[in-house]
C-alpha cells in the first residue's frame, strides 16, 4: 500500500511543471494568501482566479479579451498552488488542459462563438 501511495505521489510531483513549484512553511495553518504571496501568478492570472462569477469569464472569453489558454493556465496554476498547500488534486494534466484550451481558442476564431458545456451559463 505504501508503495502504491509513493508511486502515486512522485506521479503527482512529476505531473507539475517545474517553474510552478513553489516553498510552502511545512506547519503554515492558514494557507488562503499563498496564491497571493507566492509569487507564481500574475495580477492577471490573479484577476481571473478571483472572478467569480462564470458568466463575466464567458464574456471575456467570447469578446476575446480573455484566451482560453491564459485563463485555463491561471486556474490550473492556482490548484497546482491549493495541491502544493494541502495535497487536494488526485490527476494533473496540465499539458493536456492547455492543449484543449488552445483548441477552444481555435474554435472561437474560425466560428467566432464558445464551444462547450459552460455555454448554457452565457443566457444566464
Amino acid at each position: 500500500m505504501e508503495t502504491a501511495r509513493s508511486g502515486k505521489e512522485k506521479q503527482q510531483a512529476d505531473s507539475i511543471p517545474r517553474e510552478w513549484i513553489i516553498d510552502i512553511p511545512e506547519h503554515r495553518q492558514n494557507v488562503m494568501q499563498i496564491p497571493y504571496e507566492c509569487g507564481l501568478l500574475t495580477a492577471f492570472e490573479l484577476q481571473v482566479t478571483d472572478t467569480t462569477d462564470v458568466a463575466i469569464i464567458l464574456e471575456k472569453l467570447s469578446k476575446g479579451e480573455w484566451k482560453s489558454v491564459d485563463v485555463t493556465r491561471a486556474f490550473y496554476k492556482r490548484a497546482v498552488i491549493a495541491h502544493q498547500a494541502t495535497n487536494c488534486l488526485t490527476e494533473i494534466f496540465v499539458d493536456r488542459a492547455l492543449a484543449r484550451a488552445a483548441e477552444m481558442d481555435r474554435f472561437l476564431e474560425e466560428n467566432k462563438s464558445l464551444k462547450g458545456p459552460c455555454m448554457d451559463f452565457q443566457s444566464v
